[in-house]
């Protein structure tokens, strides 16, 4: 099937029609009517031409009520019509374009004259159809886009209203959450009351004269005095690490040199340490000043040496330095112990989480807890650090 454009010519006369033909059989294809009648009957077929040159002198039908006719018909309105013309007087192109033609030639044709103005009126008609569908396709992604946005909105409303939801059953959750950890408080506090008249009473054994008593009365009574130690010191440790955690400490704020916290730490933890012959090394560093409660600090940094202490062997030693990390100031205590596994490093600073760690010594699993909420507080951070089992491990400080 050929691409070629069609050409209606409409004229009365034979030998019009064979120039026009001779002009454009190379270009397009050619269909002829002589007369209105004809020339309306192929306009209106199922193969319409894409262009009409339409004689003006006509029996029975002229030109002008052919194109008028065209053009009030819907299926043929778009046809681009020339008019063939003899005249070249102005009222008659006047009239032509008033009737609805695009453009006229006169007669006898100039071939390169009638072949540029056909071309060119088919490249216009080519142009609008093309900027019809554009705009057809563009109305119908247009309804599209408005139908998905419809969609959006319908379905954001929905997220929404999920989202209110959720947050209506979070805020629930929050305030059973809270109201439980009020009873918490409120239960330890009570067991610690409670616990105070046997602890005391407990206590009361150094009233006891011992010089009287067997050996094994004399054991039972030391083993009576560790235990209430022991149970004395753990309530302590919950209800002040839980006051903690409720953000119930006010922290009075000061600028501190870590030097000088560090220093005044280790004087108080000398006799732990030498009780197990562990040396407490002082990395020279440069001088830090930072803003912080000195009592918090102060038990800060008890916390992470004494820990090292702790899980240091016996003629080991712990090694404390400051440090600038990414333009932090940075407080590192370091051990020769047992180490961490990687998978319990970030475990070790949840509270009485202990029982799986090779490191564990008995304590509570409260200290180094306590140790990151007194840094998160600050708004410093704390992580450890080891290379596993057998490798030693580090505590270190960010203070941001």
């Amino acid at each position: 099937m050929t691409d070629k454009q069609r050409i209606l010519v409409v004229d009365d006369t034979l030998s019009n029609i064979w120039v026009l033909n001779e002009h454009l059989i190379n270009q397009y294809r050619i269909s002829v009517a002589t007369n209105g009648p004809d020339a309306l009957k192929l306009s209106g077929s199922k193969s319409p031409p894409d262009l009409i040159l339409l004689d003006i002198m006509m029996p029975e039908m002229d030109g002008y009520e052919v194109c008028r006719q065209l053009k009030s018909n819907r299926d043929t309105c778009d046809i681009p019509v020339i008019f063939l013309t003899a005249k070249t007087e102005i009222e008659a192109i006047v009239k032509g374009f008033r009737a609805g033609a695009v453009d006229y030639v006169t007669k006898p044709f100039n071939e390169e004259e009638l072949l540029s103005r056909i071309d060119t009126h088919l490249q216009l008609k080519k142009a609008r159809e093309t900027i019809e569908n554009d705009t057809i396709e563009i109305r119908n992604l247009n309804n599209h886009l408005q139908e998905k946005n419809l969609e959006l909105i319908t379905l954001n409303a929905s997220m929404e209203e999920i989202v209110k939801q959720r947050t209506i059953e979070l805020e629930g959750a929050n305030i059973r959450l809270e109201s439980l950890n009020n009873e918490k408080m409120a239960f330890i506090r009570y067991l610690s009351h409670e616990m105070n008249t046997p602890l005391n009473c407990i206590a009361a054994t150094n009233v006891i004269d011992k010089d009287t008593m067997s050996d094994s009365n004399l054991e039972m009574i030391e083993i009576i005095e560790d235990g209430f130690c022991r149970l004395n010191q753990f309530v302590k440790k919950v209800i002040d690490y839980f006051t903690l955690a409720k953000d119930q400490a006010v922290y009075q704020k000061v600028e501190v040199y870590l030097g000088d916290a560090v220093g005044n730490a280790l004087r108080d933890l000398r006799n732990a340490a030498d009780a197990k012959n562990i040396s407490l090394e002082i990395l020279p560093g440069e001088e830090i000043s930072i803003v912080a409660d000195k009592n918090y600090l102060h038990e800060l940094i008890l916390i992470l040496v004494e820990n090292a202490i702790i899980y240091s062997q016996p003629g080991s030693r712990v090694v404390i330095e400051t440090i600038n990390k990414n333009s932090y100031p940075v407080l590192r205590v370091t051990d020769t112990g047992k180490g961490i596994k990687k998978d319990n490093l970030d475990a070790v600073f949840t509270p009485f989480v202990i029982k799986e760690f090779d490191r564990h010594g008995g304590g509570h699993g409260l200290s180094l807890p306590k140790a990151k909420v007194i840094a998160e507080a600050h708004g410093w951070s704390i992580y450890a650090e080891s290379s596993g089992i057998g490798n030693g491990a580090s505590l270190n400080v960010v203070f941001r």
